[in-house]
């Protein structure tokens, strides 16, 4: 048998956020009324079983664009952030994906 490491939050089938704490279930579902009610939301922290930093979530309202959002009479933006995954910066990205060596700071071309 394999033994799948638990998760923190996942997405169902309809795409809805499911936290697998119940007292953060309990927050975020808190939040996320609060805004379809006009609040403005807040920060959600969604504790790891794995014992690192917990995520954050935060739960806003989504902009109120006509153009791009014509549709849509309220809804609910979800930003999921993970503070132990690091974060490159725009040129070390585009140096990877072509494959460039960088220079490091300090060191010099001959």
């Amino acid at each position: 048998m394999i033994r799948q490491p638990a998760a923190a939050a996942a997405l169902d089938r309809d795409g809805r956020l499911v936290v697998a704490d119940h007292a953060a279930a309990k927050r975020l579902t808190a939040v996320q009324i609060e805004v379809l009610r006009g609040g403005a939301g807040g920060i959600v922290h969604i504790q790891r079983p794995s014992g690192q930093p917990p995520y954050l979530i935060l739960v806003s309202p989504l902009p109120k664009m006509d153009d791009v959002l014509s549709r849509a009479q309220h809804g609910v933006l979800f930003i999921i952030h993970d503070p132990s995954r690091r974060v490159s910066s725009t040129v070390e990205r585009i140096a990877q994906v072509l494959r460039v060596p960088l220079e490091r700071p300090g060191s010099s071309r001959r």
